[in-house]
């Protein structure tokens, strides 16, 4: 994957990893794509009291197999837009692309050492709190149309 197409994001010189850093003054905090290895601190999470009663949709308990699935199917929708984002032409700094391929919230420590601290998701809105029936889905398939870059998208952000 070529790492000069991926801007804004950055890549980690030693994992290869792309990730998105917050500017001061929480530089600390980098957005990754989801990893295989994220499976114990989403179990946690997601079993945490505080997140379970602000969420609705996943199972509770939440099993380190649910988590295994989920994240699989995140980190391959993630590898996609990466793949995407990574065959940019030279001359274009930017790229659009139809979702955001990085989402996993973490702490870095001074050490390098980093801390899971939750997903944050950024999709073209499914218009599910505001709108049902018939209008939901129009509304979905006109988003949907959109093609990408086109700056009348909706999207929604969703996150634990």
């Amino acid at each position: 994957m070529s790492h000069s197409h991926l801007y804004p994001l950055q890549v980690n010189p030693t994992t290869g990893e792309p990730y998105l850093r917050l500017p001061s003054p929480h530089e600390n905090i980098i957005i990754t794509p989801p990893r295989m290895s994220d499976v114990g601190a989403l179990v946690a999470h997601m079993n945490d009291p505080k997140v379970v009663h602000s969420i609705s949709g996943p199972p509770y308990p939440y099993l380190p197999s649910h988590a295994e699935g989920w994240i699989s199917v995140v980190k391959k929708a993630s590898d996609e837009i990466l793949a995407e984002l990574a065959q940019g032409d030279q001359d274009t700094p930017q790229k659009f692309v139809g979702g955001c391929p990085v989402h996993y919230i973490r702490e870095v420590a001074d050490d390098g050492t980093e801390t899971f601290l939750g997903d944050v998701v950024l999709r073209r809105c499914g218009f599910s709190h505001e709108h049902k029936g018939a209008q939901r889905a129009a509304l979905v398939e006109e988003n949907t149309a959109r093609p990408v870059g086109d700056p009348t998208i909706v999207w929604c952000v969703a996150g634990t």
